[in-house]
């Protein structure tokens, strides 16, 4: 396997403090930002749309107006965006170092094992946590919420497919990822990035933070093989794309 190693060792304090300096900051500077895009909707579509919107979201309805979908993956995407500028001015000014290469955004070349673990093995764990998913628990299944519009599943496909394994990848089999990789060994390395990964969709439910631990493990393989970020966000993102076709087949009229 290729070493991933690109820096110098890195200390736990420093990668602590990091980690928990882009986690709060990024989260502020999204609640900032996510509050911005709700009053801009807000005023966009006025009062009696956002009190149907709220209605619904009380009553956990279908959102007839598409205002609630659009409103959710909007906010969404800002929040990545914040995490992102946050990753990049930590870098900076925190550790001195470029993000590009903080985070392993290195160039790499794709084998037949990688086209494997992308649309074969990643689409086939996706299916099986799916099923297991909806049989155990089929609330958590619902989400996200469904969008009722084309303009809506363009806007969760962005999300889903292109924003969220990218930020997502520069943070846990990036920047976490190659920190540890400096002082431990890829088990450990692997079963940490994994854990805190799955951890970070326990809102979902436990049960299906439990589903995404064996996904972090993989993307951990493919981030140490290929010692870059780069294919496991092309991973990543097939991942979600096939969750998301499999919502679009099975939603409901």
């Amino acid at each position: 396997m290729q070493q991933p190693e690109t820096l110098p060792p890195i200390s736990y304090l420093e990668l602590s403090l990091s980690f928990v300096a882009i986690l709060i900051f990024g989260t502020m500077a999204g609640v900032l930002v996510g509050s911005l895009v709700w009053l801009v909707f807000a005023l966009m579509a006025g009062h009696h749309a956002m009190v149907l919107v709220l209605d619904s979201i009380k009553a956990q309805v279908p959102d007839k107006t598409g205002i609630m979908s659009a409103l959710i993956y909007s906010i969404t995407a800002m929040f990545y965006a914040a995490f992102f500028v946050t990753m990049w001015v930590v870098a900076k000014f925190g550790v001195n170092a470029p993000l590009k290469l903080r985070v392993a955004f290195h160039d790499w070349f794709g084998d037949r094992q990688f086209w494997w673990l992308a649309l074969v093995i990643a689409p086939a764990v996706n299916l099986t946590s799916s099923l297991l998913l909806g049989a155990v628990a089929p609330q958590a299944a619902d989400m996200p919420p469904t969008p009722t519009s084309l303009s809506g599943w363009l806007m969760l496909f962005a999300v889903a497919v292109v924003i969220a394994p990218i930020c997502e990848e520069m943070l846990f089999r990036g920047w976490l990822f190659t920190a540890l990789r400096t002082r431990k060994a890829f088990g450990a390395t692997a079963l940490i990035t994994a854990g805190l990964f799955a951890f970070m969709h326990i809102l979902s439910g436990a049960f299906y933070a439990l589903l995404i631990f064996p996904v972090g493990l993989l993307l951990a393989y493919a981030r140490e093989r290929y010692g870059s970020i780069k294919p496991t966000i092309v991973i990543h993102g097939l991942f979600n794309a096939s969750a998301l076709f499999l919502a679009y087949v099975t939603a409901k009229p």
